[in-house]
């Protein structure tokens, strides 16, 4: 299902709804017996388009549609058609249907003058050290909420565009705004 469309609430004439939830479950065991499925688990809201139940609808009693109202998030506006060059797995997380979380493992350097320590604080920053790193990326009306947690350090910001389509995150003492320069780094690059 591309990013931008999602369904509509279904509607059952004849009492079918409850039938419903196991349509995405017999169209992902189909795919996974045919060998259609690649195994490992990841997140599953662009795995089937609307126009693979489509078959299955009509042996229902069931009205559906599908409706563009869902708001573009912030790295698809900013970067407009350059984001379909995105590799699949940053633009899932920048364009989700729901709720992405990436984990890993990263180290936090801090600056060592005192504008740049006083900076981290007023900030939020984690102190200097090593964590394992969860980063919760979460669609909200347009903005993109990102809550990272650095060991038990937790921060919390929304990205957003501002007006001159510059992306913004705000937090309690600041907002910063970004501009993208685009680099082609070619396949493998």
């Amino acid at each position: 299902m591309p990013p931008d469309w999602h369904p509509a609430p279904a509607r059952s004439r004849q009492g079918e709804g409850k039938e419903i939830p196991t349509l995405a479950a017999q169209l992902l065991a189909r795919r996974l017996r045919d060998g259609k499925l690649p195994a490992g688990a990841r997140p599953a809201g662009e795995e089937l388009a609307l126009s693979d139940f489509e078959p299955l609808f009509t042996g229902l009693a069931v009205a559906h549609a599908a409706s563009t109202d869902t708001p573009e998030l912030p790295y698809r506006r900013v970067l407009g058609s350059r984001f379909a060059a995105l590799a699949a797995p940053i633009r899932r997380i920048h364009q989700p249907l729901a709720e992405a979380v990436v984990r890993g493992e990263g180290t936090v350097e801090l600056g060592q003058s005192l504008l740049a320590r006083l900076l981290g604080l007023i900030m939020g920053f984690p102190p200097a050290g090593s964590y394992p790193v969860e980063v919760r990326f979460e669609p909200q009306g347009g903005r993109e909420r990102w809550t990272r947690s650095f060991g038990p350090h937790r921060f919390a910001s929304e990205m957003g565009v501002s007006a001159q389509n510059l992306l913004t995150e705000p937090n309690a003492s600041a907002r910063c705004a970004f501009t993208s320069r685009w680099k082609s780094m070619g396949r493998g690059g």
